[in-house]
């Protein structure tokens, strides 16, 4: 490794690129694409972490069959599984085993820590109805089944078909031992005219009359359930023990008065019983006007059977799903939103209902229903769960050792690795076998010419990877370089004729913390700010910030739209600083409005957006307008990778797919050169 009296900053990268490269060392796993098709992220403010479950019942892109898949925040799977026949939601149960149902056969199956199918059940009597399951903490399992009976319409509406086919719904609970303990049928309790005839799936002359169409069951309590009729609009509660019904929620026999929501629910899916004893479902809106999907929470008081909104998540711009979606209540207060087969795929929600994270895999794949777990798969294990290197000496190449276990009792081939962070690579050549309940150590490297500051982060993915599947671990990597350079900070728009839509964003040199080095997040990220007319001591606007997850941008926006002609002050009050501990000073910026909501037409940098990022290779820039530009991609090391000019577009996409891995510079400048605006990018 070269010194860093190398001669030069450029010879010094060039040197160390040149001699490890860890995407070349890395070349003999397969890419990331050949698992799993591109995933577009919309926006990444951090996210919690975890991993999405998905199951997809088949693809959309004929080269890619159905799977399941558990993927991270950017889109990169660590489990992956071509199936030979469509699949559903895929989740993990309290006692570590993975569930998942087919649609050809009609089971649902469960998998054991090794990732191995090790049992399965299905309905008795009646075909599965593939739409749902329950698994409570002490093994009991709760299936959908189809009920098919036969009856004479005519008897019951004009123009009724009489020998019409009636699809009723079955619930059966089986306990740990896979005994059938409670069975229930929507004939002994419902009426085929409680189908909402307004619906486009409800006819009741029909020769199949689809009345109620149960779509999900969740467990209430010990002695309740809930069940999911989307016909109906109805959520109902049963009690196990006797069959009685407890309680009906929307439809025609609603027993409730809503509060605080006029919409109300309409066509849903995926009823949830919250920790804090509300309900969360998916509210697909077919009958609402316009349609519009959401979710929706809602607090539940049984002894003056009311139904209050809590919450309802909204996509921006409007989602409408016309008949798949689910939604799930993370631990930490957080809400994943399965927006079914449109785009986009799925929505994090934070508590407060800003945007965590918006992904988007629906030009291949969807998925019924999502999930999202801390979890790792446990084929094999890494000695560590994080590798710290310490502080770099700024000579040499710091070295760590990562041992990894084999729990199979067959030969584990490791087939790669891969990091995003250039200061971080592995020595080893690829595949790496490991025998049966063997270990192996991997030698791992850090060098941070490149950086900019002192802490660098990144996660190492370790791949065993196969024709059809992989399994993977992620392992987070830390290093630190010397670093005495105060972070810097500057605000977009600083200018005047700002369009009255504009947002301000806030834009660190480096990645930066509250100066009591915690980092920051979406509930202390407004407390940075003062925003105001005038001057500082004008009068408060009010506002929403987010920070992204890289924590080196703040997006602040006003709640309403700006008043024109009118001058705005901004100014980072609250103490800073990098990871190294360096603060940062206080800043301040001020601008004016224009008359208009429409972009000036200028290139302001708070309206230029790039789209995926990280990407695979194709990504998108957005422009507020269709002025002349012209626009550079450079490598970190300042070579020029992508050049064109007079792009009179409002978009504009592009193709680096056969580019290294790594970060580059987005150059975008107006043909006079009077402005211009730089953007990073990550290259997966």
């Amino acid at each position: 490794m070269p010194s860093k009296n190398a001669g030069g900053k450029l010879v010094l990268v060039f040197l160390f690129f040149l001699f490890f490269d860890p995407y070349n060392i890395f070349s003999q796993s397969q890419t990331v694409s050949s698992f799993f098709p591109d995933v577009t992220i919309n926006v990444s403010n951090d996210p919690s972490p975890g991993y999405f479950f998905l199951a997809a019942p088949l693809s959309m892109d004929t080269l890619h069959a159905a799977y399941l898949a558990a993927i991270d925040n950017t889109g990169i799977p660590l489990f992956f599984r071509r199936m030979p026949f469509p699949v559903l939601a895929m989740s993990l149960q309290q006692d570590g085993r993975i569930t998942y149902l087919s649609l050809k056969t009609d089971y649902l199956y469960f998998m054991d820590t090794l990732l191995e199918v090790i049992d399965s059940i299905t309905t008795v009597g009646y075909d599965l109805n593939s739409h749902d399951y329950a698994v409570t903490n002490d093994g009991h399992i709760f299936l959908l089944g189809i009920d098919i009976r036969h009856k004479d319409m005519s008897q019951v509406v004009p123009g009724g078909d009489p020998n019409a086919t009636v699809l009723d719904a079955v619930i059966q609970e089986f306990d740990e031992q896979k005994n059938l303990v409670f069975s229930w049928k929507t004939s002994d309790h419902f009426s085929v005219l409680d189908g909402n005839e307004n619906s486009d799936f409800v006819d009741l002359t029909a020769g199949i009359v689809d009345y109620c169409h149960v779509n999900a069951i969740a467990v209430d309590s010990d002695t309740s359930i809930l069940i999911s009729s989307r016909h109906m609009d109805e959520i109902t509660k049963i009690d196990r023990r006797t069959g009685d019904i407890l309680w009906r929620l929307g439809g025609k026999n609603n027993m409730f008065t809503f509060v605080n929501d006029t919409l109300k629910f309409s066509h849903q899916h995926s009823i949830r019983k919250l920790a804090n004893g509300n309900i969360l479902l998916f509210d697909n809106g077919n009958l609402h006007n316009p349609p519009v999907s959401s979710a929706v929470e809602y607090a539940i008081d049984e002894k003056q059977m009311t139904v209050t909104l809590v919450r309802r998540f909204n996509h921006h711009p409007p989602v409408f799903s016309t008949y798949i979606g689910s939604t799930v209540r993370m631990k930490n207060g957080n809400t994943v939103v399965d927006w079914g087969n449109v785009s986009p795929s799925l929505t994090e929600y934070h508590p407060d209902g800003s945007v965590a994270l918006d992904l988007d895999f629906s030009a291949h794949s969807y998925s019924r229903q999502v999930f999202k777990f801390n979890w790792q798969p446990r084929v094999f294990y890494t000695g560590t769960d994080t590798v710290d290197f310490g502080m770099w000496n700024g000579m040499d190449t710091l070295r760590m050792n990562l041992p990894l276990h084999n729990n199979l009792t067959d030969t584990l081939m490791i087939t790669g690795v891969s990091v995003l962070e250039r200061s971080f690579f592995v020595l080893d050549s690829f595949p790496v076998k490991i025998l049966p309940a063997g270990n192996k150590d991997i030698h791992l490297g850090f060098y941070p010419a490149v950086v900019d500051w002192g802490l660098v982060k990144d996660k190492l993915l370790i791949c065993s990877d196969n024709d059809t599947q992989r399994i993977a671990r992620q392992v987070v990597l830390i290093g630190r370089k010397e670093d005495t350079t105060p972070p810097q900070v500057s605000f977009t728009p600083d200018s005047a004729g700002v369009p009255r839509n504009a947002v301000v964003r806030a834009d660190f040199s480096e990645p930066v913390r509250l100066s009591s080095n915690t980092d920051l997040d979406y509930q202390n990220v407004d407390t940075l700010f003062i925003f105001r007319k005038d001057n500082a001591n004008g009068e408060p606007v009010p506002f929403d910030a987010v920070v992204s997850t890289d924590k080196m941008h703040v997006v602040v926006t006003p709640v309403d739209s700006l008043e024109p002609d009118q001058t705005y002050y901004i100014a980072l009050y609250h103490p800073l600083e990098d990871y190294s501990g360096n603060v940062l000073s206080p800043a301040s910026a001020a601008f004016s409005t224009g008359e208009t909501i429409a972009s000036s037409g200028k290139l302001h940098r708070e309206l230029i957006t790039v789209f995926p990022n990280p990407a695979t290779g194709r990504f998108t820039l957005y422009f507020p307008d269709a002025s002349r530009r012209k626009v550079t991609v450079y490598s970190l090391t300042g070579k020029v990778v992508f050049k064109k000019r007079n792009i009179l577009t409002e978009n504009y996409s592009f193709d680096l797919s056969g580019r290294l891995p790594g970060m580059y510079f987005i150059h975008i400048g107006s043909p006079d050169n009077l402005e211009n605006t730089i953007l990073r990018i990550i290259l997966l």
